[in-house]
């Protein structure tokens, strides 16, 4: 997978456009976006453009973790079920 663009403010807001491959629009599959880590991160719905490329919005209220500096690098995975993600290449 893909990722642009590479970075944005901290205080959300930014649509990433994720390529990839095997994104479907059926309804029974909803496209979600989680930005952050296992122990620090928020899921957003994504929104499916076609079969290679996806929108996830970086979300607005993230908390940066006590230990981190800026800039910071946030891990970002897609998946179509809320519990399995696959990860983007920051």
């Amino acid at each position: 997978m893909d990722i642009s663009p590479k970075g944005g403010p901290i205080e959300g807001g930014t649509e990433v456009l994720v390529g990839g491959f095997g994104f479907t629009k059926d309804p029974k599959y909803k496209a979600w976006c989680r930005f952050g880590t296992d122990e620090d991160h928020m899921i957003v719905g994504g929104r499916v453009i076609d079969n290679e490329n996806m929108i996830c919005v970086s979300p607005v209220g993230f908390k940066i973790p006590d230990h981190a500096a800026l800039p910071l690098d946030v891990p970002l995975e897609i998946g179509f079920r809320p519990i399995e993600f696959s990860s983007a290449d920051t």
